[in-house]
């Protein structure tokens, strides 16, 4: 195995390095490689080494010989499964700051590696650690820990060693199978970026609030039912990823945090969002996409420095008349409201659009941007399909069918033969030209039916 693993290497990486000159022999054989590496007349070429990257190399060991690469800076043994290591294996790496051993299915750290005394970086991301290993706190200068997808469950009393790291300044403890965080995560002072997502997180210690310096949370996909007040107390926070939790409601605290440009909301289960956002002075995207909202604040309006809004897939009949305006003024402006229960005008198809609802003037607004063109936001008969399904007053019903049958009036009665009312519920048609079939049908039924 030794002597494959070296031949691997050579193979992949040492041997183009080396700058052969064009009739100088090249090792192959482990032997033959062995003995060039330990000859004093190519230590100059060792030293140009600064980076191995050997991921995915069917590797089972690390041979000693790498030794040799003592300037080495970045080593990537990602992906190597249950490579082996011997003892003395990181004794020459003093000036390595990068190690990724991810995708190895470790169930502990590598024997030596608190050796790495000049290590900024590590990624032990995809292995198979259960606790966290007393060695970790000597890794003085570690400024990135990745620990994404290791199964934790829970973070015990250990944990507390990553206290010791000073530097530390981004965390990622994603897919860990974790239910809780420990009140000790309030110590990491120089924590700059902290990600919990894809756990199993329904809420968080208020000592997380303590994060002074934190620029980035992403807490996406776990089981949070609320906004957490103490997040308002991250002061320097410019980006808040909050997707796919299962929270209905946003705290007004949210308003404190002014440096935030970034607010990933979708993917919820929110009806209306607090008047605060509007203080967000520096926000620049935000995502509510596929939630229950019925309507939007108008102290959207006060972002000026949103570009990016994406309000589709909620249950939206409008869109403030402030806002609008607002988004006018960008011509880049990136405004997505598809799969809400309303038509819009746009001059572009993916750009600033103009809502249906009743404060905005239609008449005027055809006269000014005669450039413009009338679509859906999905297919009309699937956002009448999906209003009937969830329920929706009649009068809302009604008036979908009135907008959508006031610019759709033919190439209706072909379809008509061929398609029963009950298909209708049942499959999401794309054709607009149907939708005047269901609407006339829709007319005919009672009150009560309806």
């Amino acid at each position: 195995d030794l002597d494959l693993a070296l031949e691997i290497i050579w193979k992949k990486e040492i041997g183009p390095k080396m700058l052969f000159q064009y009739d100088e022999p090249r090792p192959t054989l482990a032997k033959e490689i062995r003995c060039w590496l330990q000859d004093p007349c190519h230590s100059w070429r060792l030293n140009r080494v600064k980076n191995l990257h050997l991921r995915s190399c069917g590797l089972t060991v690390f041979p000693p010989e790498m030794s040799y690469f003592a300037h080495l800076e970045i080593l990537d043994l990602s992906d190597n499964p249950s490579i082996h290591f011997f003892e003395s294996w990181t004794a020459e790496f003093k000036q390595l700051k990068t190690l990724n051993l991810s995708g190895c299915r470790l169930p502990h750290f590598p024997s030596g590696i608190t050796e790495l005394s000049s290590l900024e970086l590590l990624n032990f991301s995809s292995n198979e650690l259960t606790d966290l290993p007393v060695e970790i706190a000597e890794l003085s200068q570690l400024k990135h820990l990745c620990l994404y997808r290791n199964p934790f469950d829970h973070l015990s009393e250990s944990f507390g060693l990553l206290t010791a790291l000073n530097h530390l300044e981004h965390l990622d403890l994603s897919n860990c199978r974790l239910s809780s965080l420990p009140p000790t995560i309030g110590c990491f002072s120089h924590l700059e970026v902290l990600d919990v997502s894809m756990n199993e997180l329904n809420a968080l210690p208020d000592e997380l609030g303590k994060l002074e310096r934190l620029k980035a949370l992403h807490l996406y996909q776990n089981r949070l039912k609320s906004f957490p007040p103490i997040l308002g107390n991250l002061a320097e926070l410019e980006l808040l990823e909050l997707s796919d939790n299962q929270i209905m409601e946003i705290s007004g605290e949210i308003g404190q945090l002014e440096r935030l440009s970034c607010l990933q909301l979708s993917d919820n289960a929110l009806v209306n969002l607090p008047k605060e956002i509007g203080q967000l002075s520096s926000l620049q995207i935000l995502n509510v996409a596929r939630n229950q909202l019925v309507k939007l604040p108008e102290e959207i309006a006060f972002l000026t420095h949103l570009h990016s809004l994406n309000v589709s897939g909620n249950r939206l009949t409008g869109i403030p008349e402030k806002v609008l305006i607002q988004i006018k003024r960008d011509p880049d402006f990136n405004f997505s409201l598809h799969s809400n229960p309303m038509l819009f005008l746009s001059r572009q198809l993916d750009l600033g659009a103009f809502a249906f609802s009743e404060d905005v003037d239609h008449e005027e607004m055809l006269t000014k941007y005669q450039a413009c063109s009338i679509y859906s936001c999905r297919s009309p008969l699937a956002i009448l399909c999906q209003e009937i399904h969830r329920g929706s007053d009649a009068n809302v019903l009604l008036e979908l069918c009135k907008r959508l049958s006031s610019y759709m009036k033919d190439r209706v009665e072909a379809i008509l033969k061929e398609i029963s009312w009950s298909d209708f519920l049942e499959k999401d048609l794309l054709s607009e030209a149907v939708v005047i079939a269901v609407q006339e049908k829709f007319q005919k039924l009672s009150s009560e039916q309806r």
